[in-house]
């Protein structure tokens, strides 16, 4: 990045979904709550409420950015559900 002169964090981002949220104009939107993984769960808000749910989301997320920017490490983002690994079993152990 230009003008970047920190440490570089090569780890994939994880970054997990809470909605999904479409915009019809400034004045009609359709909120979808989702799971982590941008799945849709429940019922959708429409109307003035989508609305200003996603002024909120909007001006919030920008917010975030300019906020991490300045204080990395400030914002914790939703992450992606991760798939349950078992643990290895001892090898030799008795039952």
């Amino acid at each position: 990045m230009i003008g970047f002169d920190g440490p570089v964090d090569d780890r994939p981002l994880d970054l997990g979904f809470t909605a999904r949220c479409v915009s019809l104009g400034r004045r009609h939107a359709v909120l979808q709550p989702t799971t982590a993984t941008d799945v849709a769960r429940g019922r959708a808000v429409t109307g003035r409420a989508a609305v200003l749910a996603k002024q909120v989301q909007v001006r919030g997320t920008v917010a975030a950015i300019g906020l991490e920017r300045r204080l990395p490490g400030a914002i914790r983002w939703p992450h992606a559900e991760r798939p349950v690994q078992e643990a290895p079993s001892a090898a030799g152990s008795a039952p």
